[in-house]
């Protein structure tokens, strides 16, 4: 499933811009606009869609880390990713976190998050799979 097909992509359409990047052969980079509310902050964070390489679920939009004074990472904007990451993502152990401290939580979504937050220590890299997604979203967001 592309992004573009995604329920939450027309809430989040208005609030995600497409850039492209000549460098790297004209491939494109979606971001979400610092300046969004918290609630499409979370609800971007919040999309689960497959892996459009290898089909596991994965949360595409993750924070993209830079170095704040004495070199801590710091959480800088939220990107779109649309394979699976090498590391877990922000929002993957959030996600595990939330479900921990939730006294309703099933043991059965405990075990899906745990899987989840496992095989998103793999990555699937870039790649034409990608360069397509990337492709689809920036022109539904009119910018081909």
């Amino acid at each position: 499933m592309s992004l573009v097909d995604h329920p939450a992509f027309l809430q989040l359409k208005p609030w995600l811009e497409a850039q492209e990047k000549k460098r790297d052969g004209g491939i494109w980079r979606i971001e979400l606009l610092n300046n969004v509310t918290q609630s499409i902050r979370s609800l971007a964070l919040g999309v689960q869609q497959p892996c459009v390489k290898c089909g596991d679920l994965i949360y595409p939009f993750r924070w993209r880390e830079a170095k704040g004074q004495r070199g801590a990472k710091i959480a800088k904007n939220i990107y779109y990713g649309a394979t699976c990451k090498e590391m877990p993502d922000i929002a993957t152990v959030t996600h595990w976190q939330a479900l921990v401290n939730n006294p309703n939580a099933t043991i059965q979504q405990l075990k899906e998050a745990l899987l989840n937050a496992a095989k998103s220590y793999k990555t699937c890299g870039k790649g034409k799979a990608a360069s397509i997604e990337y492709g689809a979203i920036a022109k539904a967001l009119g910018k081909t």
